[in-house]
């Protein structure tokens, strides 16, 4: 069974986004909801079985780990750190 969303006009729209890297708006609202706290989330009806759904349905990536120490997985901090 194929996926109603990559038929027709629209699927080429998508596959195009994909190829050249342009955003979902649903994967940029996830980004966004993604930066909340859990206080903020909660008060905006937000749980996390929303977030999950959002990004299965629409392939988003998951978050990109942050910098600081220790993410850098080729450099260890000096020891006593």
């Amino acid at each position: 069974m194929s996926d109603p969303r990559a038929q027709g006009v629209a699927g080429w729209v998508r596959a195009i986004r994909a190829f050249t890297g342009g955003a979902d708006p649903r994967c940029l609202q996830l980004a966004q909801w993604r930066a909340l706290t859990l206080r903020e989330r909660a008060a905006q009806g937000i749980s996390g079985d929303d977030m999950a759904r959002v990004e299965r349905e629409h392939g988003c990536r998951p978050d990109a780990p942050r910098g600081g120490p220790g993410a850098n997985p080729l450099r260890t901090p000096p020891p006593g750190r």
